[in-house]
C-alpha cells in the first residue's frame, strides 16, 4: 500500500477556487479507490500559488527528505504550484528522494505522453495566474480613474461611503494638528503623549504611538493626491491638508536626517555646505562636567579620516548671524528691486514663443483628426483600431492643453515684480524656521566667507545663480559674560 499526504491550498485572490474542505474530501475519495493510506495533511489557507513562499508547503517539503511516505496528493497540479520553473525543480528534488505529486482530478497516465501533457498544464496555470493578475491590477486601475475608493483598511482622517471617501471632520482635525505641530518643531514621540493626554485614539480605538505619527506624516494623499505605479490620481482622496505644507514636512524630515537623534530644531539643518570639502555640515551637541549642552554646527569630515578643518559654529551664534543678515537684505527695498530685474530678465531670456506655437499647431491637428474619427464611428466604423486612436488623440490633447497653459503661465504676474516684492514680503511674516525653508536654497560657508543661496519666488528652472550683492557683514553677541564677533565677506546669490 502506498502511503501519501495531502497537500491543499487556498487563494484569497481567486474567488472560484474550491474550499480547502473540498480539496481534502476529493483527495481522500482518490486514496480509497487507489488504495492509498494518508498520513497527513499540509494546508495553506490565503496563500498565493505563484511562489513557493508559503509555511505548509515549506514543512511538506522538509518532511519529505524523511522520506516516510511515498507521494503528495493534490487536487489539481495548480494546488502545488501556479509557477512552471518552481514546479519543475520541487517535483524533480522530490523525485530524487522518491516521492512524486499526484493530482486527483487530473489523471496523468506515467508515460512519455503524460510528461507532456503535465508541462502542459502547468504552464496553462501559470498562464491563468498571470492573467487573473493582470485582470484585477486593470481592475482597481479603473476603479482609481473614477474616483472609487479600492478597499482595504480605511485611512484614518475618512470614512467610506458607497465606495467613495468623505472627510471625517474629527479625525482631520487630528492630521492636521499632527502636521502644524511637526512643523513647529515637535518631535513625533512629543506630539503621540500629546494625543494620548487629549485621550485622542488611533484607528480601532488604539491610542497614538511615535510610529503612528511618523505614517500620517508619510501620507501624501492627505493633499488629495495619490500615487502609485507611476500614475497620480487626484479624485479618491479629498484633500485634508495643503500641499505646501506636506511639502514643508518632507523637508523637515530630510533636514533630521542629518543630525541623528537630536530632536532640537536646527533651522539651517540640511541647508549648510563646507567651502573647503564640500561636505554638508551635520548637527551636534556636547555637555560640559556642570552638565550645561552646546549646541553647534559642523563639518560633516571633521571627525573622518580625511579631517576637514572647518570652524565649528556654535547654532545660536551662527542662526542668529545668518538670519539676521538675510532678513535684513531683504527689507531693503532696493535689493528686491535689484533681485527682480534679475528675475524678469532671465524669464524673457526662457520664454519660448516658438514653442508655444508648436503645441498649438499639434493640438489643432489632434483636434481635426478626432472630429474626422468621431465622424468615421457615427457613420458606422467601429473597431478596435478606431477606438484606440480616439483614446490616443483625447490624451494627447489632454497633454498639449497643460503644456499650452504652462507656457501661457508664463505671462502672468508671478512674473512681475509687484508679485516678487509680495513673496519677499510674505516671507519676512513667518516665524524662523518657515522663513529658512521658503527662502533659502542653501549656505556654502568657510573660515571667512559665506555664500547665500536664495529660492526664486516661482520655478527655479528659470534661475541660475546669479551674484546679486556682496558685502563683508559684522555681529557681535553677548556670550555669558564676554562678547563673541563673526565677521564674514557675505555674498547673496539668485
Amino acid at each position: 500500500m502506498k502511503i501519501s499526504v495531502v497537500y491543499a491550498r487556498y487563494s484569497s485572490d481567486s474567488q472560484t477556487e474550491q474550499s480547502i474542505e473540498g480539496q481534502v474530501r476529493v483527495c481522500k475519495e482518490y486514496a480509497e479507490r487507489n488504495g492509498i493510506k494518508i498520513l497527513e495533511y499540509y494546508v495553506d489557507r490565503a496563500m498565493t500559488g505563484t511562489n513557493d513562499n508559503r509555511p505548509e508547503f515549506q514543512r511538506m517539503l522538509a518532511d519529505a527528505k524523511k522520506r516516510q511516505w511515498d507521494c503528495i496528493l493534490v487536487y489539481k497540479f495548480d494546488r502545488f504550484s501556479r509557477n512552471k520553473y518552481e514546479s519543475v525543480i520541487h517535483k524533480k528534488n522530490l523525485k530524487d528522494i522518491g516521492v512524486t505529486v499526484v493530482s486527483a482530478m487530473e489523471n496523468i497516465p506515467d508515460t512519455p505522453e503524460g510528461i507532456i501533457l503535465e508541462s502542459l498544464l502547468e504552464g496553462l496555470n501559470q498562464y491563468y495566474s498571470a492573467e487573473l493578475s493582470q485582470k484585477v491590477k486593470r481592475g482597481l486601475r479603473e476603479s482609481r480613474m473614477k474616483g472609487n475608493y479600492y478597499g482595504g483598511i480605511r485611512p484614518y482622517g475618512y470614512q467610506i461611503k458607497d465606495k467613495k471617501l468623505i472627510i471625517d471632520e474629527k479625525e482631520a482635525d487630528v492630521v492636521k494638528f499632527i502636521f502644524k505641530q511637526y512643523l513647529m518643531g515637535h518631535h513625533c514621540t512629543d506630539i503621540a503623549k500629546k494625543l494620548r493626554r487629549k485621550k485622542i485614539y488611533y484607528k480601532t480605538g488604539k491610542p497614538f504611538s511615535e510610529d503612528s505619527v511618523r505614517k500620517i506624516l508619510r501620507k501624501e494623499y492627505y493633499t488629495g493626491l495619490y500615487h502609485y505605479d507611476g500614475e497620480y490620481f487626484h479624485d479618491i482622496y479629498p484633500p485634508i491638508i495643503q500641499r505646501n505644507v506636506f511639502k514643508k514636512v518632507v523637508t523637515l524630515k530630510k533636514t533630521y536626517r542629518h543630525g541623528g537623534n537630536i530632536k532640537e530644531l536646527y533651522i539651517y539643518r540640511g541647508k549648510i555646505f563646507c567651502k573647503q570639502c564640500g561636505a554638508l555640515f551635520n548637527v551636534d551637541n556636547g555637555t560640559t562636567r556642570y552638565n550645561k549642552t552646546y549646541r553647534y554646527y559642523k563639518c560633516h569630515n571633521k571627525k573622518r579620516i580625511h579631517k576637514c578643518n572647518a570652524t565649528a559654529y556654535n547654532k545660536v551664534f551662527l542662526e542668529d548671524y545668518l538670519t539676521s543678515f538675510i532678513k535684513g537684505f531683504i527689507s531693503n527695498s532696493n535689493n528686491i528691486d535689484l533681485i527682480s530685474s534679475i528675475l524678469i530678465a532671465k524669464y524673457r531670456q526662457k520664454k519660448n514663443l516658438e514653442q508655444l506655437k508648436k503645441y498649438e499647431d499639434e493640438k489643432a491637428k489632434c483636434e481635426k483628426s478626432l472630429n474626422n474619427l468621431i465622424q468615421a464611428v457615427e457613420n458606422g466604423i467601429v473597431n478596435d483600431t478606431t477606438n484606440n486612436r480616439i483614446k490616443f488623440l483625447e490624451s494627447r490633447i489632454t497633454e498639449l492643453n497643460a503644456e499650452i497653459l504652462y507656457e501661457n503661465s508664463k505671462d502672468n504676474e508671478k512674473f512681475k515684480k509687484p508679485y516678487i516684492k509680495k513673496y519677499f514680503s510674505n516671507a519676512l511674516k513667518l516665524d524662523d524656521y518657515e522663513f529658512v525653508s521658503s527662502i533659502i536654497n542653501k549656505i556654502i560657508i568657510d573660515e571667512d566667507t559665506v555664500d547665500i543661496y536664495l529660492n526664486c519666488p516661482y520655478d527655479t528652472n528659470y534661475s541660475t545663480f546669479n551674484l546679486i550683492k556682496k558685502r563683508r557683514y559684522e555681529k557681535t553677541f553677548k556670550y555669558g559674560k564676554t562678547y563673541q564677533n563673526i565677521s564674514k565677506e557675505v555674498s547673496i546669490f539668485i
